[in-house]
């Protein structure tokens, strides 16, 4: 049941909602989260706020807490922690026993208050200036709407795009979200289309034509997009496979006739791109390749391409070396089949290289990193793998000697970025064929003719997705580094939410950022950080911003997603938390995404299954109130791309031995909450009773070590197998966990109250413990 909506109300001045007694302590704490260079850059901004906030406080205090400003926001974090960490010190050893009990026994308490959480110091209760229920309202659900995301106008780009199409005498204009590299989340700034002119930063495509622009998007994006979408401008169509269009071809296709569209080939897959032509040609409609990207002509300030150094993985990471991982690619050039031409006159021809345009097959092959789009570890390059030689194209700005040193010694020939093209035009691999896999752009299709390539699924992502013993246990490694990160952050936002402190996403972003930095190896983060409370967990891909925050509530769930790169690896988990006595709908909910994700991640299964069809086992727990899952499940790369592929459960690729996979079952319920429940799982054979490997069934290893929080779990619900399941994982947990938190005891007294060493999981205690929950 979603929450009550809050009544509309008048917009009130900020000084009577601020008394003059509270104004110090929270401009101050308002102060520290920001940086002096911040306010001295837009000191018109500070001196406006001071007006209205400043009610009765002397002048002397404004300029005194200014001055204050100048100390470094690292000095404020630091102090803050010091505190923290010598108050949790001194009362770790008052930890209640039973603070990890379930929704059961929230029932048996005798209490009213729902938000009080804590707590050995509860929150003081609302002063009389806040008595009113209006001022009340505001006070506690915090109405002022700094959350909402604020659509971006693109009337004069549209306008700027339309004269450019009747240029070039087209009827519709295609700008999808993807980029030439195929980097899938991981795309570079100079690559951001989609949101130039449209607003909308997540996946999709644009279809404009000279009276209408469309934006098609899947369920991940349904809600994302009409927030951030001028819909005066722009008609949202929504992806779905069993009522409407199942892609943005199918929702093409439907709709024109006798139509020029237009697309860059860099940005649409040979794939794709044949796809749609052969749909088109019935329909008496063309595809058209301007000769430069119509988008790019109205980007008026488009940022240069990234000139990021690259580096190499060494071995101790990799497990194999580049000069093994060549010679595999070119045993499989060899084993492919001779192409015959149709005519007779013209000799067989053989395969006699591969063209690699995935910046994370090019870094897998060369064990090569880079740092160029954002939240990843590419750079930008190509790579031609010959049967005698090879050649990378990379810009020289990013190579030193040591690099340059590295490539000579695995037998690769560096070349210029944009060499690439005179190197096709001119076929200077001599006689023979390429092999381009079916996610190439286009464009790469037409600089060749038809009878220089043969498109073929890419070896490189099958060679990538299967790990080797050494990769696998330096996943281990990253998810525990991740762990200990993951739960020193909670520990952190409870203890403080506990005391009665304010806290917006954007610093618990950025605190938990903080603890990922302070783990070995760390090297960036794999995505934006999802930290959402309120209504903003129900959009999937919720990243709040420094100037559009909302206070965490503690009424409702409160989702935190993030991904880190370690030089080990790469690790993405979610959870979803509460911090007070949760209702019944939400309960339920938790409970039976937890039963979806138990029921995938104890999955026995024979060698060969297709991956999508481990997905019915999870449908079953949702299906019963016909409820469904919208995320995908699968996608953990090692020290490349937090999306790998083709182990994807949605896919009809089987699993092997070796694949890592992400399980991640998800519930939104639209402008209220939502529910996740993430964690990385690696496929390994089953032992049998005499402890050899069975050949032929595959199960999985849980690689994530961030406990599952058991305020929501509803007992009844759960068999005895599923409450097995869930204590061994956070028995698990402790035991990877605590070694590292010896240091950090309000961390450690939080993992410990996940798994209690007192009654078995989720039997009630004989005593009941009280509705104060202690914290610390």
């Amino acid at each position: 049941m979603a929450p009550r909506p809050l009544p509309t109300l008048p917009p009130l001045p900020l000084s009577s909602i601020v008394p003059p007694h509270s104004f110090s302590l929270k401009l101050e704490r308002c102060l520290s989260w920001s940086t002096s260079e911040n306010l001295h850059s837009e000191p018109e901004k500070f001196e406006e706020v001071a007006k209205v906030l400043r009610g009765g406080v002397p002048k002397e205090s404004i300029d005194e807490l200014k001055i204050k400003t100048n100390e470094s926001y690292g000095q404020y974090v630091a102090k803050e922690d010091h505190e923290c960490e010598s108050s949790e010190i001194a009362k770790s050893t008052q930890t209640s026993s039973h603070t990890w009990t379930t929704w059961e026994l929230h029932q048996c308490r005798n209490s009213v208050d729902k938000l009080t959480v804590s707590r050995s110091k509860p929150l003081p209760p609302l002063p009389s200036w806040l008595q009113d229920s209006t001022n009340a309202l505001a006070y506690q659900c915090d109405v002022i709407k700094a959350n909402s995301i604020k659509t971006k106008p693109t009337s004069a780009r549209l306008q700027e795009l339309r004269k450019l199409m009747a240029e070039e005498a087209l009827d519709y204009y295609i700008v999808p979200s993807e980029d030439p590299c195929r980097s899938g989340c991981a795309t570079a700034e100079n690559n951001k289309r989609l949101e130039l002119i449209s607003g909308f930063s997540g996946s999709g495509q644009a279809i404009i034509s000279e009276s209408c622009a469309y934006l098609v998007t899947d369920a991940r994006y349904w809600y994302q997009v009409r927030d951030q979408v001028d819909q005066q401008n722009w008609t949202i169509i929504d992806i779905d496979p069993v009522e409407g269009p199942k892609d943005w071809i199918e929702w093409v296709v439907e709709r024109v006739k006798g139509a020029r569209i237009g697309i860059d080939a860099l940005m649409v897959s040979h794939e794709k791109a044949m796809r749609l032509k052969a749909k088109l040609g019935p329909l008496d409609s063309g595809l058209f390749y301007p000769l430069h990207d119509l988008v790019d002509l109205v980007w008026q300030y488009k940022p240069p391409r990234s000139q990021e150094p690259v580096y190499v993985q060494g071995i101790e990471f990799t497990g194999k070396d580049a000069l093994y991982k060549l010679d595999k690619l070119r045993e499989w050039i060899k084993r492919q089949p001779v192409f015959t031409p149709p005519y007779q006159t013209s000799e067989p021809q053989v395969h006699v290289g591969t063209l690699i345009t995935s910046l994370s097959c090019v870094g897998y092959i060369l064990n090569m990193r880079g740092s160029d789009p954002a939240y990843s570890t590419h750079f930008h390059a190509y790579l031609f793998v010959g049967l005698e030689a090879a050649i990378i194209f990379l810009d020289g700005s990013k190579v030193n000697e040591r690099v340059v040193g590295y490539l000579k010694s695995v037998g690769v020939e560096r070349r210029d970025y944009d060499d690439i093209w005179s190197f096709l035009r001119r076929r200077e691999w001599g006689e023979g064929k390429l092999l381009m896999a079916p996610q190439t752009s286009y464009e790469f299709s037409l600089t060749l003719t038809h009878y220089q390539y043969t498109i073929a699924p890419c070896q490189v992502e099958h060679m990538m997705a299967v790990k080797n013993a050494t990769e696998v246990d330096s996943m281990r490694y990253a998810h525990l580094q991740g762990g200990i990160s993951f739960v020193r952050f909670l520990a952190w936002l409870e203890d403080n939410l506990s005391k009665g402190h304010e806290v917006p996403e954007y610093e618990a972003s950025a605190r938990l950022a903080r603890f990922a930095r302070l783990e070995n190896n760390f090297i960036c983060f794999s995505h934006k950080h999802i930290s959402a409370s309120g209504p903003n967990p129900a959009l999937p891909r919720h990243s709040p911003k420094k100037s559009l925050t909302r206070m965490i509530r503690l009424d409702g769930p409160y989702l935190i997603g993030a991904g880190m790169h370690y030089r080990d690896g790469v690790c993405d988990t979610a959870r979803t938390i509460i911090f007070s006595r949760p209702t019944v709908e939400q309960c339920d909910a938790y409970t039976r995404v937890l039963q979806a994700h138990i029921a995938m991640a104890s999955a026995v299964f024979v060698e060969g299954t297709p991956s999508h069809q481990l997905i019915a086992l999870s449908h079953k727990a949702l299906s019963q109130k016909d409820l469904d899952f919208m995320h995908l499940c699968g996608h953990v790369g090692s020290f490349l791309r937090v999306h790998d592929s083709p182990q994807c459960f949605s896919g009809k690729v089987p699993l092997m031995a070796g694949h890592i996979v992400s399980i991640e079952p998800t519930l939104y319920f639209e402008g209220s909450w939502s529910i996740r429940i993430q964690s990385s799982y690696v496929v390994r054979r089953v032992k049998t009773q005499d402890h050899s490997d069975d050949n032929t069934l595959l199960s999985f290893e849980r690689l994530t070590c961030v406990p599952i929080q058991l305020r929501m779990v509803k007992e009844s619900m759960l068999t005895k197998a599923e409450k097995a399941w869930l204590r061994d994982h956070n028995r698990r947990c402790q035991e990877k966990l605590s070694p590292h938190l010896l240091q950090d005891r309000r961390a450690l007294s939080w993992v410990k109250r996940e798994f209690p060493s007192g009654p078995g999981f989720l039997t009630t205690p004989t005593r009941l413990p009280s509705v104060e929950w202690a914290l610390e």
